[in-house]
C-alpha cells in the first residue's frame, strides 16, 4: 500500500502546472491539501485563475488557492509562446467560479506548516518568490515541511554539445531563487536537465486522446498548444512533463534512480540567470548548504503512472468538501 501523503503546492499554472494537478488529485494516496500562485508561465493572478479552473474542469472546490507575489523585476518575464498568454493555451476557457482566498500564498506556507509541522510535503514548480516571502518572514517555515521538492536548477554544469537548457523558474526571479537555494532549508532538487526528457510517447497521447475521465479531457484540450511548442525541439509532436515529473518524485521517491548531494549557485547566464548544481568548491560555493539533487530517473515508469493516474478516477477524499 502507498505511503499516505498531503501535499501544499506552490505553482505558476501554465499547462504541465495543470497537468501535475490533474495527476496529483487523481492519486489515491495523496491529498492536495492547498495551492499558492506564483508568477512564472503567466502572471501570478492568471496562475491562480487557471488552478481554479484546472480544479473545477474535475468537479474539485475544497482546495484553497491563494493568491503569491506578482514579479518583482522591472520587466516581467513569462512563456506565452510554451504556454500562452492565459497560461493555458488561449483557448478561451470560462472564468472560474471559485476565488482566492485572501490569504497570500507566503502566509499560507507559513501557516500551514505551523499548523501541521513534519506533516506535508511541499512542491514548488514555479519562481520561488513565495518560499522567499516565507522565509523573510519565518525563516523555520519551510523546515516545518516533511519534504520540500522543487523543479529547476541543472544538475551540474552541460556538456558543451548539450543543447541549451532554459532555467526559466531561476531566472523568473533570480534574487529570491538565490534566497531560497542558498538557505539551509532541505530541499530535493528536480532538474530541468532530467525533466526535458519526460517526455509523452504516442501511446501516452493516443491514451489521453481517447480518456473518458475528466482529467484526461481536460488534458487533451490544454496539451495541443504546449505540444505544438515542443515539436521542433523535440523532432516529434509531444511534451516534456516537467512538472508533474518533479510532483511523482515528491511523492514517490523511489522513481529516483541516482541522487546527488551539490551546493547550488545561482549565476548569470547571457541576459537571464541559471542555477548549477556545483560538482567542485569555489569561492561562490562557500558558505551555501547542499541540495539533494535528482539527475536521473525511471522515467518511463514515471509516464505510465502519470498518464494512468489521469485515465482513473479522482481520489473521493475531495468529496466530502464539495
Amino acid at each position: 500500500m502507498s505511503e499516505q501523503r498531503a501535499v501544499v503546492l506552490d505553482v505558476d499554472v501554465g499547462i504541465d502546472d495543470a497537468l501535475m494537478i490533474l495527476g496529483l488529485v487523481s492519486e489515491p494516496a495523496v491529498e492536495v491539501v492547498a495551492i499558492g500562485a506564483t508568477h512564472g508561465n503567466c502572471t501570478a493572478a492568471n496562475s491562480a485563475r487557471n488552478a481554479l479552473r484546472t480544479l473545477e474542469a474535475v468537479g474539485i472546490t475544497s482546495v484553497p488557492v491563494a493568491l503569491g507575489r506578482e514579479s518583482p523585476l522591472a520587466e516581467p518575464t513569462s512563456a506565452p509562446q510554451v504556454h500562452g498568454h492565459d497560461g493555458l493555451g488561449d483557448i478561451g476557457l470560462p472564468e472560474p467560479a471559485g476565488s482566492v482566498t485572501g490569504e497570500s500564498a507566503a502566509d499560507q506556507l507559513i501557516r500551514l506548516s505551523s499548523e501541521r509541522p513534519d506533516e506535508l510535503d511541499l512542491i514548488t514548480v514555479g519562481s520561488l518568490s513565495n518560499l522567499a516571502a516565507a522565509l523573510e518572514k519565518d525563516p523555520e517555515s519551510l523546515k516545518r515541511y516533511r519534504s520540500v521538492t522543487y523543479l529547476g536548477c541543472l544538475s551540474r554544469y552541460p556538456e558543451p554539445i548539450v543543447p541549451d537548457y532554459n532555467d526559466a523558474n531561476v531566472y523568473f526571479d533570480p534574487n529570491a531563487s538565490r534566497a531560497v537555494l542558498s538557505s539551509d532549508t532541505p530541499m530535493t532538487i528536480v532538474p530541468i536537465d532530467l525533466s526535458r526528457r519526460a517526455a509523452l510517447e504516442d501511446r501516452h497521447l493516443d491514451a489521453l486522446k481517447n480518456g473518458q475521465t475528466p482529467q484526461a479531457r481536460f488534458a487533451w484540450t490544454i496539451l495541443p498548444y504546449y505540444c505544438n511548442f515542443y515539436q521542433e525541439r523535440l523532432g516529434r509532436w509531444s511534451a516534456s512533463m516537467h512538472d508533474p515529473l518533479a510532483a511523482t518524485i515528491a511523492i514517490d521517491p523511489s522513481l529516483a534512480t541516482e541522487v546527488v548531494e551539490r551546493p547550488i549557485v545561482v549565476e548569470p547566464y547571457g541576459d537571464r540567470h541559471r542555477a548549477v548544481g556545483r560538482t567542485e568548491p569555489s569561492a561562490d560555493t562557500a558558505g551555501i548548504p547542499a541540495k539533494r539533487i535528482v539527475p536521473q530517473a525511471d522515467l518511463p515508469r514515471f509516464l505510465d503512472r502519470f498518464v494512468d493516474s489521469l485515465l482513473g478516477p479522482i481520489n473521493p477524499v475531495y468529496q466530502s468538501g464539495n
